[in-house]
């Protein structure tokens, strides 16, 4: 932070204004109105919004008021939706609350990946179901022919 704009907004103004800015609706949306309402200049006021320190500052007071609102507001509105909720609506409330307590556990995907190759390669292991995936046995004798020939053709009888 400069030592000038120290000097003309104090540490109380900063923190005001930045705890104004987090709640919305608490400042005029025109910087005239803004330096007005906070006794500074309009020059001084840009320089203190544009200032690294001070967005920083915004975004920490930001954070802690959506914090504060989510643990007030958010899981008590979530539990009276459990308590007064339809049953389709209080189990999506359940839900969220479960996975936000950390006490319900999304399912863990797994992705599994196999090549044609891999599955004719996979040895018998005396897998009950090993032979659903045994296709080593069901090769099937196929002709090669060229594409462009047969595309011709069917042209031709068109």
């Amino acid at each position: 932070m400069s030592e000038a704009l120290q000097i003309v907004i104090s540490d109380d103004q900063r923190t005001a204004l930045a705890l104004a800015i987090s709640q919305s609706g608490q400042l005029p949306q025109k910087l005239d109105a803004m330096a007005d309402q906070f006794g500074v200049g309009i020059s001084d006021l840009i320089n203190l919004l544009n200032e690294p320190a001070f967005i920083q500052q915004v975004r920490a007071v930001t954070k802690a008021q959506a914090n504060l609102t989510f643990h007030s507001l958010a899981v008590g509105r979530l539990v009276d939706i459990i308590s007064n909720g339809k049953d389709k609506t209080a189990l999506g409330a359940i839900n969220t609350l479960g996975r936000l307590s950390g006490d319900l556990i999304p399912h863990k995907k797994v992705d599994v990946r196999l090549t044609f190759e891999d599955l004719r390669k996979r040895e018998s292991t005396g897998d009950p179901l090993g032979s659903l995936f045994d296709i080593r046995t069901d090769v099937i004798e196929a002709e090669v022919r060229e594409a462009a020939d047969e595309y011709e053709e069917w042209e031709a009888g068109q």
